[in-house]
């Protein structure tokens, strides 16, 4: 259940790093806000990442594989 609830807490750091560098951008997006939008302290936000470049990198992943997701649906139709 640990692995769940570790794997769930990332997912949530992944989308509200998305939404919050959309609006805000990377730069003006602060560890802290990124920790508050999910309900945690900021220094736990590391437990689950590295750097606040390595959430960026995990965001863009993110999309660089739903976009090829959908691209391969698209392609089977």
């Amino acid at each position: 259940m640990e692995i769940i609830e570790e794997k769930s807490r990332r997912e949530a750091l992944i989308d509200a790093a998305s939404k919050l560098f959309r609006s805000k951008g990377y730069e003006r997006t602060s560890v802290r806000d990124l920790a508050q939008a999910v309900g945690m302290q900021s220094g736990s936000l590391f437990y689950h990442f590295r750097s606040k470049a390595e959430i960026l990198e995990a965001v863009m992943a993110q999309g660089v594989g739903e976009i090829t997701s959908k691209a391969k649906h698209a392609l089977q139709q």
